[in-house]
């Protein structure tokens, strides 16, 4: 950590802790320790985690909430036990609270895909969702898991999430669309790159060739 950082998060300090001063000084803080308190039962958390927290919570529902209990802080004020007749009122500060200790939850990994091969194709009449379907009600794979695909004319490439079942894969070697045996390969890496490296060269515009030129003049 650098001298002026150190300084600079001592000169905020220092500014909180005078304004914290100012509050305490002016103001009567016991009614809200009681409001405060509430929340510490209810949500089965210590304090200083409560006091963490609510820095992130939205001052219009802090607000919204207190608005909602002047009644009860009016009677702790006449010190008197803190009864808050409506716990709803607390909900949404609750429910925000709570959302903001839970876990992160990891991020889910990213699924490992494999491209395969079906022996069918735009001559056999098949559409991306006939393919779709067939798949998912003959070997159970999710829609969404369902990756890249490319109808060619005899046959298509699909990509589906690795670790396909041995029975799986057989099974869809023998299943017919169209009338038509799906015959599944799997493409192998090699022929995977082969591949792509064609399709983007037949993306790019076709070279000019010098001699087309000179054979023209």
């Amino acid at each position: 950590m650098k001298d002026d950082d150190f300084a600079m998060n001592a000169d905020l300090e220092k500014r909180i802790v005078t304004e914290l001063q100012l509050i305490l000084a002016r103001h009567s803080t016991e009614p809200l320790q009681h409001f405060l308190s509430h929340l510490v039962e209810a949500l089965g958390i210590e304090p200083l985690e409560l006091a963490a927290a609510l820095l992130f919570v939205d001052p219009a529902i802090l607000i919204a909430c207190a608005e909602a209990n002047t009644k009860a802080i009016e009677i702790a004020n006449k010190e008197l036990p803190l009864i808050i007749e409506d716990d709803s009122t607390l909900d949404p500060l609750k429910q925000q609270i709570k959302a903001i200790l839970k876990p992160s939850e990891p991020k889910p990994e990213k699924l490992k895909m494999v491209r395969y091969r079906l022996e069918v194709g735009r001559k056999h009449d098949v559409s991306i969702e006939d393919i779709k379907n067939i798949l998912i009600n003959e070997s159970g794979v999710e829609r969404a898991k369902i990756g890249y695909m490319d109808i060619r004319n005899h046959y298509t490439l699909i990509d589906l999430p690795n670790g396909m079942p041995t029975d799986i894969f057989q099974h869809l070697q023998s299943v017919e669309l169209n009338q038509q045996l799906l015959q599944i390969k799997r493409v192998n890496s090699s022929r995977k790159r082969q591949w792509q490296r064609r399709k983007n060269s037949n993306d790019k515009p076709p070279s000019k060739d010098p001699r087309d030129s000179q054979a023209s003049i």
